[in-house]
């Protein structure tokens, strides 16, 4: 047996043997191995298994199945045997006869039992194969057992014969086949006598049988994969659900009409609204009034059409504080396409633009620093000229056009002192950015100017601008300052032994299709600004760290690390970009790119150079001012202007003078920084005895100046020192007339 079971691996069979069907074997034991096959198998949830995967021994007790296919076999009197669709025994065979084990040691017996093995082993849905064994005729059928729409099984039946295997055939047939005569003839009767009708019959049993346990277990593996789905499905939910609840980000989901339905803690965290005080509310309740309607409008147009609208927020928690959100905001679709929801996920950026903000200070001052010495230079420079006239003018008192030219020079002389004051004081403060069309020509050129005076004279700074360039950049004139003062003198301190060559270069380049990839810019016209030096270079391992805060090569004492990731940021918020090619010991070449306003004309006014000052009426002014000399220039400017004027040194005796004799005055100018007495409180005491009388005050440094109380006093006005007299005559009379 073990022989021919070995040679039957390739496509095994079951062979109904035919024995008398005995009613009394039809009994409860067969109807309970039945039910036992047909009962729902337990699948492991934990498991899914995949129907295209799906194996028999997943599906099936083995142990079971064998016994309800031995109890098959005996009672319908077949041979019977499970196998995979490449025919390898699942299960053992049941009624397998010697005759089939004489043929099979055969060498043509064999070959033809396995060809007859393939025929009955092939996919057949749609009911038993039925057919004579080509290797001694008897009658075999097959089931394709199938799960899944999978064919993971065959069960095979047969080895029955009937009146048409006749003795001279069969004793033909083991003389072909080379077997023993005798012993072959006395297997042969051995085999169970049934007729094709029967034969027949017992496989379409089998089929029906097969059949539905087929769709069974289909059917439990869908149900099984279903519920594994949705199992997974609530894991999931779960999961995001926990994701959300401890989210960083603030979470909202609104209706379709922009009802808020749910916001998870950090929204609370943020905005100081629970949920249950939001809730079927619009987050129109976090609105600032820093933002338009058109603002707005554009956002819901974005969101309505079934876009992702993503930007920043200014808006305003429950206590009244104004914060910052960095988000984005979804529709959610239904099955039918149609928006349902919209999810808001954003996050508090606050205090990251606060950092920013510190990080370019930072830079500012310590560029401020190295530029300390140039602005010295500058400075005595301008003071030269100054004192150098004066000195002059008081030696040709009578010499009417010397004195006026020199007057002339000392004048020129002070209004470049007050620009290189504005300059630093510009550069130094934290005021909002104030972004405009801005032409980088002359704002590179003052900027050059202003550097060139703090780097020695050994270092040659040479300056390039393409006479063609005409175009406009959106940006703020004081970023686009620190960008070239960072650039420049990080070239300069790239520079060994303060020998070498900085080259700037200004042009225009038009971003194409071939070159947008590479750049990682749209296609469109550029501002190109170009720094190298003949420095010595960045090593190849830290030129994508180069624009990292705080990242520096330099040593302890020599900068912080700021300046190129100052740079890298405000050419970013340009929508520009900035490149660098380093050859060590050899130099290095920043390259920034920044994106051309298109139809942007010179707003430029033209007004009239020979603009009539405006003069007095008579009215008299109080004049309050801690330094004697700016005192006594400020009467002077006013009074041929044709204004009387009373002055004090003593801000004090002002505070006593205006109390008692207030309207004895139609205005009053003072200065802001005193000692004891402020400019403010000299205001606020004229404000409290006439709230409607004009005030101006005049002040070294606008910073010390609180804008928004001044507002609130309606002070007339506040002039930066120095002021010239044109300035301070227009403002006068709008303050007198207004």
């Amino acid at each position: 047996m073990q022989k021919g079971y070995t040679l039957f691996r390739r496509r095994v069979f079951f062979i109904f043997c035919f024995t008398p069907i005995c009613p009394s074997l039809e009994t409860q034991s067969m109807k309970d191995a039945t039910l036992n096959f047909l009962k729902e198998e337990h699948i492991d949830q934990e498991k899914h298994i995949n129907q295209t995967e799906v194996q028999f021994h997943e599906l099936f007790d083995i142990a079971e199945i064998q016994k309800t296919q031995d109890l098959f076999a005996k009672v319908n009197g077949v041979a019977s045997i499970i196998t995979d669709p490449s025919g390898h025994p699942i299960t053992k065979l049941s009624n397998f006869c010697r005759f089939c084990k004489i043929v099979r040691q055969t060498e043509i017996g064999c070959s033809n039992c396995h060809r007859s093995d393939a025929m009955i082993g092939q996919y057949h849905p749609s009911g038993p194969i039925i057919q004579k064994c080509l290797s001694g005729g008897l009658w075999d059928a097959g089931v394709s057992i199938t799960v899944g729409e999978k064919h993971i099984a065959n069960w095979l039946i047969g080895q029955v014969r009937n009146s048409e295997q006749n003795e001279a055939d069969m004793r033909a047939y083991a003389r072909k086949i080379g077997a023993d005569e005798a012993e072959f003839m006395e297997a042969f009767f051995d085999v169970p006598e049934m007729t094709l009708e029967r034969f027949k019959e017992i496989a379409d049993m089998l089929f029906l049988i097969v059949d539905k346990i087929s769709s069974l277990k289909s059917q439990n593996l869908r149900q099984s994969a279903l519920l594994l789905e949705r199992k997974k499905n609530r894991a999931r939910l779960e999961l995001l659900s926990k994701a959300v609840e401890h989210a960083a980000e603030a979470v909202v989901v609104t209706d379709k009409d922009g009802n808020i339905e749910y916001a998870n803690p950090i929204f609370e965290k943020i905005t100081g609204y629970t949920l249950a005080e939001v809730k079927g509310k619009n987050p129109r309740i976090l609105k600032s009034g820093k933002h338009d309607e058109s603002f707005y409008k554009i956002l819901w147009e974005t969101i309505s059409n079934g876009k992702v609208w993503q930007g920043t927020f200014i808006n305003r928690k429950k206590d009244g504080t104004l914060f910052h959100e960095e988000g984005s905001i979804a529709p959610v679709k239904d099955s039918n396409g149609e928006i349902s929801h919209f999810v808001a996920v954003k996050r508090d950026i606050t205090e990251m633009l606060n950092i920013e903000l510190r990080l370019n200070q930072a830079y500012k001052m310590e560029a401020i620093g190295t530029l300390a010495g140039g602005i010295a230079h500058d400075f005595n420079n301008i003071l030269f000229p100054i004192l150098g006239y004066a000195e002059m003018v008081k030696q040709m008192p009578d010499d009417g056009e010397l004195v006026k030219m020199a007057i002339d020079q000392i004048y020129h002389s002070g209004m470049r002192a007050k620009e290189l004051v504005n300059q630093i004081l510009t550069f130094s403060r934290q005021d909002e950015q104030v972004v405009a069309p801005l032409n980088l020509k002359p704002l590179i050129k003052e900027s050059v100017k202003f550097l060139r005076s703090s780097i020695p004279a050994s270092v040659d700074v040479q300056l390039t601008i393409d006479p063609e360039y005409s175009m406009k950049i959106n940006a703020d004139a004081t970023q686009m300052h620190q960008v070239i003062m960072n650039l420049v003198t990080n070239a300069f301190q790239a520079i060994p032994n303060k020998v070498g060559k900085i080259e700037i270069s200004l042009d225009s380049f038009a971003v194409e299709e071939s070159h947008s990839k590479y750049l990682k810019l749209p296609e469109g016209h550029y501002a190109r600004l170009t720094v190298s030096d003949t420095g010595i270079g960045i090593p190849r391992e830290n030129i994508n760290r180069i624009f990292e805060p705080y990242y520096t090569t330099k040593a302890k004492g020599e900068g912080t690390g700021l300046g190129l990731a100052v740079v890298h940021g405000i050419v970013k918020k340009c929508q520009g970009n900035v490149f660098i090619y380093s050859d060590e010991g050899r130099g290095s070449r920043f390259t920034v790119y920044l994106p051309a306003v298109e139809n942007c004309g010179d707003k430029r006014a033209s007004g009239d150079k020979s603009e009539t000052i405006p003069r007095g009426k008579g009215e008299t002014i109080l004049l309050v001012d801690d330094e004697k000399e700016v005192l006594q220039m400020e009467k002077m400017m006013l009074e041929r202007l044709g204004y009387n004027v009373i002055t004090l040194f003593d801000s004090i005796k002002a505070l006593s003078i205006i109390e008692k004799d207030l309207h004895r005055f139609d205005l009053v100018i003072t200065d802001m920084t005193m000692p004891q007495v402020t400019g403010i409180d000299i205001a606020r005491k004229v404000k409290s005895i006439e709230s409607t009388f004009p005030v101006i005050i005049c002040t070294g440094l606008v910073d010390d100046v609180d804008i928004a109380l001044s507002h609130e006093m309606s002070i007339g006005a506040i002039l930066s020192k120095p002021i010239q007299l044109a300035e301070l005559a227009r403002t006068i009379r709008r303050v007198l007339d207004g």
